[in-house]
């Protein structure tokens, strides 16, 4: 099904405070459960039952009905006139204060612990909130509401209520708000949000499970009709329904909205999120180390960046002359011209105007370990309430930028759960290396586990989905690890394999990454990393930019896109995932899973005329197909029989990137796109690599 429509009227229920300074009027209010992944339960609770002898199967079923949490969000508007602000002051579950009862101890001076545990609650107050699933952590964004704009209430639960119905009351500045929010098991959702460069047109995708074929039958921006034109489309086989909206005039950079559909049973699918729309993040930590005031050295580090087609600074640098660069305005200067941007963590680092994005915080879950006087079981996300108010700083600072949060591997997978509303764009490290490591080292029975780099795409796909329909970002592993901080070489792991990164680039997209980064390149301490001058070390830096000039070609189309099921999906010996971009478009991300990773490196058996057979969706009837290489836009043999569509790959030996579109300029915009900013340098690594391997 398609349809376009310039304006859809819909009749929406509103509960309204009338007060002569501020005027609420919710949009939304939902509890939005966690959706568990069983098949990845063994990285998470294998462990114990690994050593008892129990198999992975055993362990998935074992964790298959493992409790899980949510969150509750209200959404509101404010129906003041212009002079009239709102600002949401405190929120009650069941009548307990949330200020009160979510409260700091003083076990830190800045970044403090907080929970319901450091409160001084009476046994009732505890037993309510404990009852509606023990609240995490709240916020409210934006803190203050000016007239016609909508603020986003979000209060994190540990566990889903024990009841269908959860009393929330706002106190706000004009008086009180009771809204009730109905617990459901699994509603309609909208799975990802994300806007063209020019901020005219939204890419939303919705999903209403159990229900194939099925598009909303009204669409409403900020508890308005859409007055824009709408299409969506859908498949009687797919639960995905991908729908674009074309905006009169582009949205305004960093100020929320709040995007819903309604469906013809009454349901309704929502979220709320803040407009951004920036290039693909393609980044890097670290830095080659130098002294304060080598204009020369940083130059030349800055270039080799962008040879190897970074596009992104992370906040961590590590060498005096890169800080020291970086903070010059002509250092600034020379970084925009050859398009690097910094990722900071304060407000004007390196005389930054221009950020890519804000960074609140550097793994919290592991902080939230090291706290005292909370049970084990309720420590993921003491650091959480920090974070929001570090959120409201950083907004107050500049709205207009995007905030990063990135979480490690602590109480894991519940503190991608815990954390992943909280910023508007959760990054994850999922370092595979790291794990295998640890399996030679100290776990031998986890072998099974990570004889492959599963675990990325394990990490990436609970991520995901924990932070929707905000974007993920997920941080590869890029070091050889010693054992101890001053280890001699014989102490260190060996260093990511080219094919590894290859594979673990290609897992993370499938799973719906929309920005990668690397840690990192400073070839000291602990970690090395790929500025070390170790022939590994340069292998595995010539193929992460022969990877990024491949990812960001396909970017403009990635930057869109949401993990999508197809239908009788058909390989040999191939892992074969895929994307909707929008609805003219699919992406097949095909990795060769004949190969094993150990010890030693990566070994596999090249892929010998592979082919890959899928359904396309109803909502292609006609499609061209191309392949993206580092080499460039390339053919590929494609058949397409109805809506079966046959390729043939031909001899590969790890990865293929297929892009499959009815969308007949795409081709040509993306091989411009490759001409211009990426094939010199393409050529440039290549006779790098020839003149290493002679």
């Amino acid at each position: 099904m398609r349809y376009v429509s310039a304006f859809i009227p819909v009749v929406f229920l509103f509960l309204m405070v009338g007060e002569a300074s501020a005027r609420p009027q919710v949009l939304e209010a939902r509890y939005r459960p966690d959706q568990p992944f069983p098949e990845f339960s063994a990285f998470w609770f294998g462990d114990a039952a690994l050593k008892a002898g129990k198999t992975l199967e055993e362990i998935t079923a074992t964790h298959r009905n493992r409790p899980v949490g949510g969150s509750l969000h209200v959404v509101v508007r404010n129906e003041a006139d212009s002079a009239g602000t709102l600002k949401i002051e405190d929120v009650l579950l069941d009548g307990v204060s949330l200020s009160k009862a979510i409260a700091y101890d003083d076990q830190r001076l800045r970044k403090k612990f907080a929970s319901l545990y450091f409160a001084k609650l009476d046994a009732g107050e505890l037993a309510k909130l404990q009852a509606v699933g023990e609240p995490v952590w709240w916020k409210v964004d934006p803190a203050v509401v000016a007239p016609g704009g909508v603020c986003e209430i979000i209060v994190r639960l540990r566990r889903a209520p024990r009841r269908g119905e959860v009393e929330v009351t706002l106190v706000h500045d004009g008086g009180r708000l009771p809204v009730k929010v109905v617990v459901r098991e699994d509603p309609p959702r909208i799975e990802s949000i994300s806007f063209s460069a020019d901020l005219r047109r939204a890419y939303l995708y919705f999903r209403y499970p159990g229900r194939s074929g099925l598009a909303p039958a009204r669409f409403l921006l900020d508890g308005r009709p859409v007055e824009a034109s709408v299409s969506a489309v859908t498949d009687p086989a797919m639960e995905l329904v991908p729908v674009v909206i074309d905006f009169p005039a582009p949205l305004e950079r960093g100020r929320p909205h709040h995007f819903a559909g309604r469906y013809a049973d009454g349901r309704v699918a929502s979220a709320a999120v803040r407009v951004f729309a920036d290039e693909f993040a393609y980044g890097l930590g670290g830095g080659r180390g130098g002294k304060e005031g080598d204009t020369a050295g940083a130059q030349a580090y800055v270039r080799e960046l962008v040879a190897h087609h970074i596009n992104v600074q992370m906040p961590q640098v590590g060498s005096p002359m890169l800080s020291w660069f970086y903070g010059t305005e002509a250092g600034g200067q020379f970084c925009d011209r050859l398009g690097l941007r910094r990722m900071i963590n304060e407000p004007g680092k390196w005389g930054t105007h221009d950020p890519y994005a804000f960074f609140i915080h550097d793994e919290p879950d592991c902080g939230d370990f090291k706290a005292k006087g909370v049970p084990a079981d309720k420590m993921v996300g003491l650091l959480a309430q920090w974070c929001t108010t570090r959120v409201s700083e950083l907004r107050a600072a500049n709205a207009g930028v995007s905030q990063m949060l990135n979480l490690d591997m602590t109480f894991k997978p519940d503190n991608w759960y815990t954390y992943g509303q909280l910023p508007d764009v959760l990054s994850v490290d999922p370092y595979y290396q790291a794990r295998l490591w640890e399996t030679y080292t100290k776990h031998p029975e986890r072998l099974a586990l990570y004889r492959k780099a599963t675990f990325v795409n394990a990490v990436a796909t609970v991520a995901r989905s924990a932070s929707a329909p905000r974007p993920l970002h997920v941080i590869l592993y890029a070091s050889r690890r010693g054992r101890k901080f001053e280890a001699e070489q014989s102490q260190f792991f060996r260093y990511p394999t080219p094919e590894e990164k290859r594979i673990e680039v290609f897992y993370a997209l499938a799973a719906g990454a929309k920005g990668l980064s690397f840690w990192w390149f400073t070839p000291t301490g602990q970690s090395q990393g790929m500025g070390a001058n170790d022939p590994e070390a340069r292998r595995l830096w010539r193929e992460v930019g022969l990877l990024g000039a491949q990812v960001r070609t396909a970017a403009p189309v990635l930057s869109l896109a949401c993990p999508a099921e197809l239908n009788d999906v058909e390989s040999d010996g191939l892992w074969v995932r895929s994307l909707a971009a929008g609805g003219d478009t699919i992406v097949l991300l095909v990795v060769n899973d004949q190969y094993e990773n150990d010890a030693k490196g990566t070994t596999y058996q090249p892929v010998k005329q592979g082919r890959v057979s899928v359904t396309l969706p109803a909502w292609m009837p006609r499609a061209q197909a191309f392949v993206i290489e580092p080499e460039g836009v390339k053919d590929v043999s494609a058949k397409l029989s109805g809506q079966n569509l046959t390729l043939s790959l031909g001899d590969f030996p790890l990865t293929k990137l297929v892009v499959v579109t009815a969308d007949n300029g795409l081709r040509a915009k993306l091989e411009e796109r490759y001409k211009r900013q990426f094939a010199e340098n393409v050529a440039r690594l290549r006779d790098e690599g020839r003149g290493a391997r002679d």
